[in-house]
Order: structure tokens, then sequence, then C-alpha cells
């Protein structure tokens, strides 16, 4: 829902806070700026509910500047056209677990 919210930088911040106490992992999925252009002017496919769209550096800054470590980035074209950017994060703590355990 971070791109429907003027600052989602507050509200990652807050889940890196709860990541923090609780361990576990943030799951982001958010629209491609690259869908721009490649749909129909007619086309209201990111709709005017979005604040912002993301290019995959742009969500990798957003996420750190919350806290956070980028595990996972991609990109998916949607069977409706819109291509979506999605990954994984989780604290510097939690990665530390996870890399002990093997299990990333």
């Amino acid at each position: 829902i971070i791109e429907h919210v003027p600052k989602p930088g507050q509200i990652l911040s807050k889940a890196a806070q709860n990541l923090a106490c609780k361990g576990g992992m943030l799951y982001v999925e958010v629209p491609d700026v690259l869908t721009i252009g490649r749909r129909p002017l007619s086309d209201n496919i990111l709709g005017s509910l979005h604040y912002h769209l993301y290019s995959p550096r742009g969500l990798i800054t957003l996420i750190e500047d919350a806290g956070l470590t980028m595990l996972n980035l991609g990109r998916v074209v949607e069977p409706s056209g819109k291509i979506t950017l999605f990954g994984f994060a989780c604290t510097d703590a939690a990665l530390n677990v996870y890399a002990a355990e093997k299990t990333i």
C-alpha cells in the first residue's frame, strides 16, 4: 500500500521497528515506473490514487532509509499489463539470524 500514501517512509520505518522487536521479513509490492508509456493514454491502470511509482533503485533507497536491508528484488509483468516491483526486506539483526541458520 505504500504507493497510496504521501509518506511511505514513515510506514516502512514503523514496520522496521516492529520487525526489530519480533524478527521476520517484510514483503513489498509496488507499481514500477516502467509502466508509464507502455500503456494507452486512455488506460488508468496506475490510477490517480497512486502517490508514488518506483524504480528498483528508488525502492531500495526507501527500504534502506527505513532501516531495512533488501534481500531480493524482482520485476514482473502482471496479466493487466502493469509492471510491478516486488521484494523481501528485513532488519540487519534478522539477516544475521537467517544467515546463521542458512535459510536464505
